[in-house]
């Protein structure tokens, strides 16, 4: 695993390479000069180049960041699931699209943070907290539906219509879930709600 750079954050999780074992233990003690600095960074877009060694800046930074706690487990389900799609888990270690129209499809663990996404089939990462960047902000619309990336200060829930989606729109149905699942920070970074209250409509 690769060293984390210096004075910027504390905990064995390699935001770059994201390699390690099944779960990985994303409690980080930020400096406060690392804390100006990673303020900045979401500020301006370019939290990529300000934290854990990347390179570039905004919606072109090739580094997908993930700051805080992951998991690897197997894609259970028929697709592929591209990077950013909320997930639950199934039977074992395994996770499936999550979707908020059923109580057993609801309970959102994290979303996928492989640039790649995960093949069906095939382990992969999972963001369970904290922040996470994508490389190009269409791929935030590739989840949400939207255009040019996250909305800053919006809640994105969990969709009750398309299973592995977020929408911006609160479910408002009857016989749905409303399942916040992160904020836009801006367009490329979301920080992830930790453990979110389910409400059942």
């Amino acid at each position: 695993m690769a060293t984390p750079a210096p004075g910027f954050y504390t905990g064995n999780v390699d935001p770059n390479t994201q390699t390690g074992g099944n779960v990985f233990p994303g409690s980080f003690a930020l400096s406060p000069e690392a804390q100006a600095a990673q303020n900045v960074a979401i500020n301006q877009g370019s939290l990529g180049s300000s934290i854990g060694g990347g390179t570039g800046s905004g919606s072109s930074s090739p580094v997908t960041l993930g700051l805080g706690d992951q998991a690897e487990p197997k894609n259970n389900d028929t697709v592929t699931m591209p990077i950013g799609t909320p997930v639950y888990f199934d039977a074992g270690a395994s996770c499936k699209r999550a979707k908020a129209d059923a109580v057993g499809t609801t309970k959102v663990m994290g979303v996928v943070s492989d640039p790649a996404g995960i093949v069906n089939g095939f382990l992969g990462h999972i963001q369970l907290n904290g922040l996470l960047q994508v490389a190009n902000t269409g791929d935030w619309d590739t989840i949400t539906g939207g255009s040019g990336g996250l909305t800053a200060s919006t809640m994105y829930y969990l969709s009750p219509t398309t299973a592995g989606k977020l929408t911006s729109t609160k479910p408002t149905t009857v016989g749905e879930f409303i399942v916040p699942v992160g904020r836009g920070l801006n367009p490329s970074i979301m920080q992830l709600t930790d453990s979110p209250n389910i409400i059942a409509l």
